[in-house]
């Protein structure tokens, strides 16, 4: 099965990111969510097709972490979100030390 999914925009209300690392954040989003799709499966709600018109990603942060993790969040609260199920996934709450993710290539 394959997937394809568009992200029409992302709103992080109170967390500012220079515009030069958002196709840092960008990519790590989307490789985060492929991870996730290939070890756990893709979401029911995905398989089918369609339309989500507004999924929150609920983060409580006491920090602002950098745009590699901050993707990597927003993918686990996506992905556990579309899942109900099971909203655990042995998802930690925290990437990875040794996660290194490359800025995805920027559109003109």
């Amino acid at each position: 099965m394959s997937l394809h999914l568009h992200i029409d925009s992302l709103s992080l209300a109170g967390i500012k990111i220079p515009r030069n690392q958002r196709p840092q954040l960008q990519a790590a989003l989307e490789a985060e969510l492929a991870r996730l799709c290939a070890v756990h499966g893709i979401p029911e709600s995905w398989q089918q097709g369609g339309r989500i018109r507004k999924l929150p990603a609920n983060l409580t942060l006491t920090e602002t972490p950098g745009p590699t993790e901050l993707g990597q969040l927003i993918a686990r609260s996506v992905y556990t979100e579309l899942n109900p199920r099971d909203l655990s996934y042995g998802l930690p709450t925290q990437p990875a030390a040794n996660t290194a993710m490359s800025p995805a290539p920027t559109g003109s």
